[in-house]
């Protein structure tokens, strides 16, 4: 009669025992993967709209001469995830375009473009 703790009969349980637990513990770690990238893949999609149309309010300000309606929203959406060295440079771009200095605000809206380029790519 073979005794039940012998050591073939440990190993076949514990092989039993991985075998059902390894494939449930993959599906849980590739699902928390996925959902992890597709957060950022959203957020990043998000990220990319609002800077796409924080360029276009805020060029078509500066070439037509006045801010339109959509000008703080767009600016309010780039500024909430901005860094704080763009929150300065957008403060200033926004102080020129409120004051109407448009020749003032071309250039350094250039500047921030490239800021928010270079730090939309980090992801």
């Amino acid at each position: 009669m073979t005794n039940f703790w012998d050591a073939g009969n440990i190993a076949a349980w514990c092989a039993l025992g991985l075998s059902i637990l390894t494939p449930i513990a993959t599906s849980i770690s590739n699902n928390r993967f996925q959902l992890k990238m597709k957060r950022v893949e959203l957020f990043v999609s998000s990220e990319l709209k609002d800077i796409d149309e924080f360029i276009s309010v805020v060029g078509n300000a500066i070439d037509s001469g006045q801010p339109g309606n959509r000008y703080s929203a767009a600016f309010g959406k780039v500024y909430a995830f901005a860094s704080l060295q763009l929150k300065e440079q957008l403060d200033q771009l926004n102080d020129l375009i409120l004051d109407h200095q448009f020749h003032e605000a071309r250039p350094l809206f250039f500047l921030v473009c490239k800021e928010l380029q270079s730090n939309s790519t980090k992801f």
